[in-house]
């Protein structure tokens, strides 16, 4: 505080803040998950644009997502994954791409060698089918409610 009689006073102050990458939905920095560099996630969602939003906050995460539109293309990333070798450690699905049938999905999922990871996550709308206990029998670890907020997906991967 520097203060003159009659002339008012002068407040400052120093901060230091630590570096942040990325920047969440509500403008403030999102801190960078190192627990998950590198994680190979496969995006399986049937709207470009959700495809398109998942992947650019993956990558500020510095994962490395590969997005599909649909069931018969993610299981054909898995047999690329697993011939190369380079198996997905994570799959992140919504419902509604097979809502007729999402949980054989998650079971196809679980199965194939080209997931090696335990994590399988659904999507959904608010009165969607993820009520359902099928989806955890099939193997699901969680499912999330859209829409969807970044906090929650990066809390619910890390947990």
């Amino acid at each position: 505080v520097e203060s003159e009689e009659g002339r008012g006073s002068r407040f400052h102050f120093t901060a230091g803040f630590s570096s942040a990458v990325g920047v969440g939905a509500s403008g403030l920095a999102v801190q960078e998950p190192a627990d998950l560099h590198g994680l190979r996630v496969l995006i399986i969602d049937d709207n470009a644009t959700h495809r398109e939003i998942l992947h650019e906050m993956f990558l500020a995460w510095r994962m490395r997502p590969v997005t599909v539109g649909s069931a018969e293309e993610a299981l054909s990333e898995l047999a690329l994954a697993a011939d190369a070798g380079q198996p997905f450690q994570a799959a992140l699905a919504d419902s509604g791409v097979d809502p007729a049938d999402g949980p054989t999905l998650v079971e196809r999922l679980r199965k194939h060698p080209g997931l090696s990871g335990p994590v399988i996550l659904m999507l959904a709308s608010a009165g969607g089918p993820l009520g359902s206990e099928r989806w955890r029998t099939a193997g699901a670890q969680a499912a999330i409610l859209k829409p969807l907020k970044q906090s929650e997906l990066l809390d619910t991967l890390l947990s």
